[in-house]
């Protein structure tokens, strides 16, 4: 019993003893929490504009180059254009006529009996049935006495003939005694002063005196001179004559 009672006692100093605080010593201070600091949100930068890009042109679509056909059907060109149809006809046709390099001339004149020159070579006395020559341009005269001279360019093709008919144009005599073609006129032109040119429906003819071949008809005359005035005179002119005009220019 006695020694129950001894364990309680010393259990019961024990738990006192445990209890009494030191006063000197004070109870360790909580830590205090430091105020938070507002922080403040970063600033913004101005964000630049997204630019928007401008939408391309539209380009037109090239048109398409024009076929060429011939009866509903593309046809193909050779070097000179031609379509191969028709280069290959004229191929063919050359193969059967190859060229010769010469061409034929036939000259009948009214009246016959004219002689006939090409070029720089006289071929004959008309009618000239068919001569021969090469393929080129020729300058044909025909010529008879008491007639007016005819002449053209002509042109002889390859393995063709060229016709030619001439009606030859008498000549008269004039007043004047000039022979002169029965089917024009001419004017003879006189001055007082030298060297005045002479225009007959604006077109030149040299200076004063001057003695013109023209068309039966009405011509304007214009007569000029540097330091006169210019003269101006109506002419008609009749076939088969000879028609004077003296002009009187005046200083300016």
């Amino acid at each position: 019993m006695k020694g129950h009672i001894l364990l309680f006692s010393l259990v019961a100093i024990l738990i006192v003893a445990c209890g009494t605080s030191d006063p000197d010593v004070l109870p360790a201070a909580e830590p205090v929490a430091a105020p938070e600091q507002e922080v403040a949100p970063p600033e913004l930068l101005p964000v630049a504009p997204v630019a928007t890009p401008e939408p391309e042109p539209e380009v037109a679509p090239e048109p398409e180059p024009t076929p060429v056909v011939e009866s509903g059907a593309q046809q193909q060109l050779n070097a000179e254009g031609l379509p191969m149809t028709e280069a290959r006809a004229k191929a063919s046709e050359y193969y059967k006529n190859p060229g010769t390099g010469f061409g034929f001339l036939s000259v009948t004149s009214d009246p016959p009996r004219a002689a006939v020159t090409m070029g720089s070579e006289r071929i004959g006395m008309t009618p000239i049935a068919r001569w021969r020559g090469q393929v080129k341009m020729y300058l044909l005269r025909v010529d008879l006495p008491g007639y007016d001279t005819f002449s053209t360019n002509v042109y002889l093709k390859d393995n063709q003939t060229i016709n030619v008919t001439v009606n030859l144009t008498a000549l008269v005599r004039g007043e004047s005694g000039m022979t002169i073609s029965s089917r024009t006129g001419m004017l003879q032109i006189t001055a007082n002063v030298e060297d005045a040119t002479i225009f007959v429906d604006n077109k030149y003819y040299d200076t004063a005196p001057r003695t013109i071949e023209l068309s039966p008809g009405t011509h304007e005359v214009k007569v000029r001179k540097l330091g006169y005035r210019e003269e101006v005179r109506t002419v008609t002119i009749t076939t088969g004559r000879t028609t004077t005009l003296q002009i009187n220019m005046h200083a300016t």
